[in-house]
């Protein structure tokens, strides 16, 4: 099969009809590869679209009217068309069209449900008239099995995520089956195994209507289990396209406001950080201002603090003073009476009067040494008259605002200061990803849309974890009934005729059962072996890789170096996986030996000049016997040009002008013309 022409009308940024033409260049021995350059968002992707949507249709209408061109829309054209030509193996001609359309009202709402799909098939040019369009997509899926396109029809974040994905050839196995040539034993397996159960029907050594109620039994379930999976499946597409619009509303923003928007919530957290902060930071200044209040007018008179200490402790000091010499004469003639009435006892010989007085006097003289002096007396003025209780509530009152003062403001001072430095961070953080207010209301929305996009994803997932719960459980029941129904049947299958026959059945079914296991093994064989060459010659440690194995019956891939240590996937580089991953999908291409024409998007986006080399010079050249590479020009630039024009059978571009918002098809690749 080989494409001849694309033609793409009222989609996206292609508002006019527009032409690619697969022919040009076709002829000439050697040249396989069509190039069609564009920088981002000309419209490569769309070539990739419209050739899916052009085969295999889209069932969510709603996908299709958002990618209508809105020039045609705001004029009332939602339309959309695609028309793509081939030729068959047969050398058959067919041309395919499909479109979408519908009238809108003016101030009328467009609504997807509005939307009409047609489909026209014209073969060896003559319309084909049929009672259904899904018999000519039964076709076109037969022709082109959608299962498997995508190993022929892929693009960069394909390669990407089957790169990223430690298990991706497991999750593809019914695809890879398909492209294998399984699906068709398998099939025929499933076939013989219905035409089995149908004839264990007939058995008689139990009723027919215990039969009829354990089928209807487990047909409930089955059905539900369909519809379990058609209901996963549209989770998936949503969850898929809610992707894609996310991706589209973040690089939108990054675009227009120089920052990445998944900063958003990190702006949010430090905006709430700055409001924590300034809460902070106002509760420290009224901590200190109320500090201030109470202490700063005392504080001011710290400098007479120590000499008000002083004029406190010499009143104090004087008060007891003269409290001891106002009792200093009493005091002494209360010791001379004592020591005379002693002595009268003891030597019973009372003091003469004059030996009275002198002793008085002389005590009284010590007690007097205790009191101040004249010039003492003299020297402090009793400025305070304060009571001790009150000179000691002032002493303390001072203490308080000396602590408090060098102590408790001086933290708060620092505790300020750091606060305010920490704050001011925050502040330059956050003015660094601040937009001009003119771009508020943009803003706004692109926030707001990418928040419910985001919101929707999370939903969906919650549904599809939901369902395969509900999924898992119901094939726990259908395996369950499944079994008890073949008890059944095998009590039901009396008759020798049906014994014989499903007898054979049985055989012939373990004899495909045996040849899958063979051709499995044998399609597995050759699938190993292309991966294995392809990704050698493409890897920069290719050398080091010295065996690829795909387990036949998990399709779960392990790489071995030379001394048959495993590598793991994890352990290469991001260049290796995504070579690994072409590796894997050229190898299908090669295996399946469907002769499909291969469309790859933007391949060399994410990988290194090394890996870039390779791919263009052992990968593009071999990848198929039509090979469509949509590029940019920085990853097949005029070097990788150069390398590949020997293969290059015609080159085109997709121009976008701007101010118009439509893309053109132009001859020759960026700066080299036909």
């Amino acid at each position: 099969m080989r494409f001849l022409k694309l033609i793409i009308e009222g989609y996206k940024s292609f508002q006019l009809p527009t032409e690619i033409d697969f022919t040009k260049g076709r002829d000439e021995p050697g040249r396989n590869v069509y190039l069609i350059g564009g920088m981002n968002g000309a419209g490569k992707t769309s070539v990739l679209e419209g050739i899916h949507l052009c085969l295999y249709g889209q069932k969510k209408k709603d996908v299709i009217l958002k990618a209508i061109n809105r020039a045609e829309l705001l004029k009332g054209n939602a339309a959309c068309l695609f028309e793509l030509h081939f030729e068959t193996d047969e050398g058959n001609t067919v041309i395919v069209k499909r479109s979408w359309q519908a009238v809108l009202a003016s101030g009328c709402h467009m609504r997807p449900d509005g939307l009409e799909e047609k489909l026209t098939v014209i073969k060896d040019g003559k319309r084909v008239t049929v009672a259904s369009p899904q018999m000519w997509q039964d076709y076109l899926d037969a022709t082109i099995p959608q299962g498997i396109t995508q190993f022929f029809f892929f693009d960069g974040e394909k390669v990407q995520e089957m790169a990223a994905d430690e298990h991706a050839a497991y999750k593809l196995r019914s695809s890879m089956e398909a492209a294998l040539g399984i699906g068709f034993v398998r099939r025929l397996i499933d076939d013989l195994k219905h035409l089995r159960d149908e004839e264990r029907r007939n058995r008689t050594d139990i009723s027919d209507e215990d039969i009829r109620l354990k089928e209807n039994e487990l047909q409930i379930h089955r059905r539900k289990k369909d519809k379990l999976e058609t209901q996963r499946a549209e989770i998936n597409e949503y969850i898929e396209q809610f992707s894609k619009e996310l991706d589209e509303r973040k690089k939108r923003f990054s675009s227009l406001f120089g920052f990445d928007p998944d900063s958003i919530e990190a702006t949010k957290d430090k905006e709430r950080r700055r409001v924590q902060l300034s809460s902070k930071l106002s509760e420290v200044e009224h901590r200190a201002r109320t500090l201030a209040e109470q202490s700063l007018p005392l504080a001011l008179l710290g400098r007479h603090f120590d000499p008000l200490r002083s004029q406190i402790e010499a009143e104090s000091e004087r008060r007891k003073q003269a409290a001891v010499r106002d009792v200093a004469e009493d005091l002494s003639n209360a010791v001379a009476e004592a020591v005379r009435d002693f002595e009268a006892t003891e030597r019973q010989a009372p003091l003469g009067e004059a030996e009275y007085r002198v002793l008085r006097d002389r005590i009284a003289g010590v007690v007097r040494q205790f009191g101040p002096g004249k010039d003492a007396r003299q020297s402090v003025v009793a400025l305070l008259n304060l009571s001790e209780t009150a000179a000691a509530r002032v002493l303390v009152r001072i203490e308080e605002v000396e602590g408090a003062w060098n102590g408790e403001f001086e933290r708060l001072l620092a505790e300020h200061q750091e606060i305010r430095h920490r704050h001011e961070e925050v502040e330059r953080d956050i003015g660094a990803a601040k937009v001009s207010d003119d771009e508020q209301e943009l803003f706004a929305q692109l926030q707001t849309e990418m928040e419910n996009y985001s919101t929707q994803i999370g939903r969906k997932r919650e549904e599809l974890r939901q369902t395969d719960e509900e999924l898992s459980r119901v094939n726990d029941i259908i395996t369950t009934r499944e079994r008890e129904l073949d008890m059944l049947y095998q009590r039901h299958c009396g008759a020798k005729e049906h014994a014989a026959f499903l007898a054979q059945t049985e055989k012939a079914m373990e004899l495909l059962t045996a040849y899958m296991k063979a051709l499995r093994r044998m399609k597995i064989g050759r699938l190993k072996a292309s991966t294995t060459e392809m990704y050698k010659r493409l890897a920069s440690k290719g050398d080091l890789i010295s065996d690829i194995e795909i387990d036949p019956d998990t399709y779960l891939i392990t790489i071995r170096d030379h001394q048959g240590h495993v590598v793991q996937k994890q352990n290469l580089s991001a260049g290796e996986k995504e070579v690994f991953a072409i590796s894997l999908l050229w190898g299908l291409a090669q295996t399946s030996q469907l002769p499909l024409p291969i469309v790859i998007d933007t391949p060399l986006s994410r990988l290194d000049s090394t890996h870039r080399d390779r791919i263009v010079s052992n990968y593009f050249p071999e990848a198929g016997h039509q090979v469509v590479v949509l590029s940019t020009d920085t990853e097949v630039d005029q070097d990788y040009y150069r390398q590949l024009e020997p293969y290059v059978q015609h080159a085109v571009h997709l121009l976008f002008d701007k101010h118009r918002e439509m893309t053109t098809v132009q001859e020759g690749y960026f700066w080299r013309t036909h």
